[in-house]
C-alpha cells in the first residue's frame, strides 16, 4: 500500500498542492493524508469523499 502506484500520485500531488498554497511541504503531514485517503478510497469506494474527509481532516489536525 505505501508504495502503491496511487500512494504515489497522493504524495505528488500533495507536494504541488501545499508549494502552490506557499505553505512548506513537510513528509509526515502527506504521508499521513495519503494514508487517510487510500484507506477511505478503499472503504468508501470514492475518491471525491476520501479526498474531502482527508483534506478536511489534516487541515483540523496541523492546523493548516
Amino acid at each position: 500500500q505505501k508504495d502503491s502506484i496511487i500512494n504515489l500520485f497522493c504524495i505528488e500531488s500533495f507536494k504541488e498542492e501545499m508549494l502552490n498554497a506557499n505553505i512548506d511541504y513537510e513528509e509526515e503531514i502527506a504521508k499521513e493524508t495519503c494514508d487517510c485517503y487510500i484507506n477511505e478510497l478503499v472503504s468508501t469506494n470514492s475518491h471525491q469523499k476520501a479526498l474531502n474527509k482527508c483534506k478536511l481532516e489534516t487541515k483540523k489536525k496541523f492546523n493548516l
